[in-house]
């Protein structure tokens, strides 16, 4: 299951002009859950310019911004996001806090990690902590959000990439087959 606070946007839905999102992130083009094309579609070649124009694109629309390494605890109340931060500062591992309490069923059991991800992919309070916090830290309190009270740490921050040409074969043949109705 993913994190309720991501935007659900493979490449393939971005791609197709499906997803609400405008453009695909680093980490949509990297995570696209479909199945392959089959090879063989289109040549290498246009192949290619599709994939500098996606790129293209992709980079005027997140020229600026940033993606975060984040991981996060999400509990119900305030008492108990105080006492997870309160275990973290004192010594306990967060992955370990983020395994017990958290209530995030898409992160919790892989330590609260959420991944590469730009700002806009979660709420605004959310994101305007984890921009507060880059490159790197702790929240100093917890985040209320309409999903309850989160514990966030940014590990590191980078400006965004999109995936090598290769590991986006696949996305790209489906995408030049939808706007050429194969």
């Amino acid at each position: 299951m993913t994190s309720n606070l991501t935007i659900a946007c493979t490449l393939a839905s971005c791609l197709l002009g499906v997803a609400v999102h405008a453009q695909p992130s680093a980490r949509d083009l990297r995570s696209a859950h479909t199945d392959p094309a089959p090879a063989g579609s289109f040549t290498d070649a246009q192949l290619r310019a599709e994939y500098i124009r996606v790129g293209e694109m992709w980079s005027e629309t997140h020229r600026g911004e940033f993606e975060y390494d984040v991981r996060h605890i999400l509990v119900v109340t305030r008492a108990q996001a105080d006492a997870a931060l309160h275990r973290i500062r004192n010594g306990e591992p967060f992955e370990q806090v983020a395994k017990a309490v958290s209530i995030d069923e898409g992160s919790s059991g892989k330590g609260g990690e959420l991944g590469w991800n730009l700002s806009a992919h979660f709420v605004d309070q959310f994101s305007a902590a984890m921009r507060k916090l880059g490159p790197a830290g702790l929240v100093e309190a917890p985040v209320q959000s309409q999903f309850g009270w989160h514990i966030i740490e940014v590990r590191d921050m980078r400006s965004p990439t999109m995936p090598p040409f290769e590991a986006s074969r696949a996305q790209l043949e489906r995408r030049l087959r939808a706007a050429n109705g194969r």
